[in-house]
Formats: C-alpha cells, structure tokens, sequence
C-alpha cells in the first residue's frame, strides 16, 4: 500500500505540519533548519521503532503526535511527559466498517485470516492457540463501543507498518558497506522471523521453546519451596506465574563490501574515491529497480550531498525507474538540479516563521502544472524560492534592468532572487496569478508588472 499523509504535532519545529504524498516521487525542499530531516527521523520512528527523546518536544506541555497514514489504516505514535517521565504509546486506526465487518463475518474467516486479525489487535497468537478462543477475544475487542470515534476503530498496538522501508542518506551514499546493509539486508532481517523450521517459523519455535523455560523455571521455583517462603508474608498464595516477553526485533546484521580482481586481490570499497562509491551506489539503486519484484518505501534525506550535476541526473534516472517499479520515494534535497527536474506537483515546500515550520502541500492544481510557468521562463527553484517576480513588456526591459540592478546594487539580479518575465504576448490569466501566488515559497512574494496592462488584466 501507498503511504497517502505524513502529520507531525508538537514534534521539534513542528507545530502541526500535514503532507500528503505523491504515489511515484516527493520533494520536499526548503531552506536550512526547516524541519525537512526531522521529517525523514520521524518516519524511523513510524516505521523502525526508534524511541522518541524528551529533547523532541517542540512544547514539553503538550503531547507528541506522529500519524502516518497507509492505505485506509492510520498508525499514530503518542508521546507526553508525565511526572518528569516521557510516556510513549502506540495505536492503530482501521475504519469502522473493517471492525464491524470482522464482527459480522468471523465465522465464515479462514484460520489465517483470525490469527493475523487477532495479532493486529494485540491478542497473543501461539502455534497452539484455539481457533475458537481467537474469535471470542477478537469480538470481545471490536464490541467495545468506546473505541469507536470519528469513523475509526481505535487499537492500542504496538506493530510497525508492514511496508518494506528503506532509509538512506548522503553519507551512505559514499558508505558502500552501510548502504548495501540498508538496501539488501535490512528489510530481510525481519524476514528471518518468518523463516519455516520443522514445521514452523523461527518465530513460533523461539516462542514454543520459551513456553518450554517457563514450565521448567514455575518448577524449579516450586520445588525449591520459594512459593511456600512467601506464604508467611502471603497468606493466599497460590503459585508463582513466569511470562517470557519476546519481541521480534530487527537483528542485528553488518556488511562489508569488496571489490575482487581478475588477479585475486580483494581490496575493501571503503578504499576508493567517493565518485566511484557514489557511480557504485547509483549502478546498485538502478539495480534495485530492474529486479526488485515487491513495492517499498524509500526515505532520502539530501542525496545530493557531494555529487556533481552529472550524477543527480544518474541518481533521478535510478529514482525514477524504482518509482516506475510501483516503488514510492520521499526525498529531501537542497539541490536546484534536482527542484527543477521534478514536476511541480511533486514538490512540497518548508519555510519556517516564528521558530516553527511551515509546509506548503500539493500546490499545483489539476489543469495547471508546469506548462503555463514552463512558458514564462519559471522554473520550480524560482517558484519557491524568487522573492519578487517583475513581468516586462519585451526584451529592452528584460536587458535592461539586469544592468541597472548591478550598477546599483554591484551584484547580479538573480541574487536576491528576483525573477524577470518576459511577457511577449503571453496571458497572465487569473488562474495562473492564484496558483502562482499559492505555491510562492515566501509570504512576502509579490508580481510587480511593468508593463501597460490592458483592461482585462488590471487586476493584477
């Protein structure tokens, strides 16, 4: 499934910051300190389990929320300081009609289907759990009025998305052994998990094992006489009751990398230049998307980092081919290559005022993308980023003022990210000012025509 929204309260600098995702390929751009990595973290915490920090609450007062939304399901991670004491929670949303549709159908439900429902809701699923127990707690669960809300069904749930989730950043980029861990291993070491042995998985057998320890230990502990120790404090004791927690976790898992030759000598990645690592990792990514066979989620913060114009070209070439792949890809980028060899409806911009980040969502609208700004000269870094736009009748002005400015200001105009237009003739339609002016980056940007407008058109 698609990730369709990314929302972020309280969270660092974001206040309440709510992006919806493109199915193929999403930019996010903005200056420094604008919140852009904070949101590829956030998404570590969603689909990883890293642990929030007291230090990422933007207002200690107020809770945590991260809600990412996949496919008709909401995973939400909570977190609020309590007592001094930061308390973390996970839920699930599903909508109403699933958990009224599981309760109406449950009986006509193959056995796997029960056992996947009954872990979604947190109920404990053995090898050796009753099928019919599986349905009592499972109706037990989604009767529960009080879960209903808002069109949801609430689940207190400590699953993880089940995407395939890869995160990447510049210096994996150059880090070969880190990138291959990443890309060709991470994703499968929860697999593992799910590995059949006799019979069952690793998983079941681990579980079924420690059944087998806590057996043993209840008896020990009984045989020793302990229970009966405790007896003189209290009374009506009964027994003593052992509960092995076991948690599927990643493993743990490391890569190195290493180039053999044709005369035998291995000689380790991490010995070469950065461009050959960074032309290794683009000719892996373009890999990736020829066999890769299942859908995934890919997170890049800033891959641009120390690559020449040449290779953004080779790595948005690999960035499509994955998305083509039914891949879906969020990145984040500084780079003005890269903003303008994307779609208009692909960028999403940050800015920030008052300490606290700001995002522009989806700002081209369905009949005007790139086209109408593509004939005026406008590429997406002047979209977001000119702070005034000067439309000009014809080419003596689009000449002339360039000079004036330097002569004035001793600098080019496009410095101070200014952006001049020529109109020739071209129609300034309403439509396009009000799309222009949405997906403006800054506040402040404004249309200054010099030019005779003629009535049509005065109102702009």
């Amino acid at each position: 499934m698609k990730l369709k929204s990314i929302k972020l309260c309280n969270f660092r600098k974001h206040e309440n910051t709510k992006i919806t995702l493109e199915n193929d390929l999403t930019v996010i751009v903005g200056e420094n300190d604008t919140g852009k990595s904070t949101l590829i973290q956030a998404m570590q915490i969603a689909f990883r389990n890293e642990k929030i920090e007291i230090s990422d609450f933007l207002d200690k007062d107020k809770a945590i929320e991260i809600e990412i939304e996949v496919g008709d399901r909401y995973f939400i991670i909570n977190a609020e300081i309590i007592d001094s004491r930061l308390q973390q929670t996970r839920s699930l949303a599903i909508p109403a009609r699933e958990a009224s549709s599981i309760q109406s159908n449950i009986d006509s439900l193959p056995e796997e289907e029960i056992r996947s429902i009954a872990k979604m809701l947190g109920i404990r699923v053995t090898t050796t759990s009753r099928i019919d127990t599986l349905k009592t707690n499972i109706l037990a669960e989604v009767s529960d009025r009080s879960r209903y809300s808002g069109g949801r069904f609430m689940i207190k749930s400590e699953s993880l998305p089940e995407e395939k989730s890869y995160f990447l950043n510049g210096l994996q980029f150059e880090n070969i052994d880190r990138f291959v861990n990443e890309t060709f291993f991470r994703a499968r070491q929860k697999d593992l998990w799910s590995t059949p042995i006799e019979g069952q998985t690793l998983s079941d057998f681990i579980q079924n094992k420690l059944i087998e320890y806590k057996v043993e230990a209840e008896k020990s502990i009984l045989e020793a006489g302990i229970a009966d120790i405790l007896r003189q404090f209290i009374p009506n004791l009964t027994s003593i009751e052992i509960n092995p927690i076991f948690e599927n976790k990643d493993l743990n898992v490391n890569t190195t990398v290493s180039l053999l030759t044709t005369e035998g000598d291995r000689q380790s990645v991490s010995k070469f230049g950065d461009g050959t690592k960074r032309r290794l990792t683009i000719a892996l990514l373009q890999n990736r998307a020829r066999t890769e066979s299942e859908s995934a989620l890919y997170f890049i913060d800033e891959p641009d980092t120390h690559l020449h114009v040449r290779a953004q070209n080779e790595l948005l070439d690999a960035l499509d081919s994955i998305a083509k792949s039914g891949s879906q890809i969020i990145v984040t980028t500084h780079s003005p290559f890269i903003m303008n060899s994307v779609d208009t409806r692909q960028v999403r911009v940050f800015s920030k005022k008052d300490r606290v980040v700001r995002a522009k969502d989806n700002i081209a609208s369905e009949t005007l993308r790139d086209d109408e700004f593509r004939r005026l000269g406008i590429e997406n870094l002047h979209l977001f980023f000119s702070r005034k736009f000067v439309i000009v009748e014809g080419e003596t002005e689009e000449a002339f003022l360039p000079i004036v400015y330097r002569k004035f200001y001793g600098r080019p105009i496009s410095r101070d990210f200014v952006k001049i237009i020529k109109r020739s003739g071209i129609s300034v339609s309403p439509d396009l000012q009000k799309l222009w002016l949405n997906a403006s980056y800054q506040m402040t940007s404004s249309l200054l025509p010099i030019t005779m407008p003629s009535p049509k058109h005065r109102n702009l």
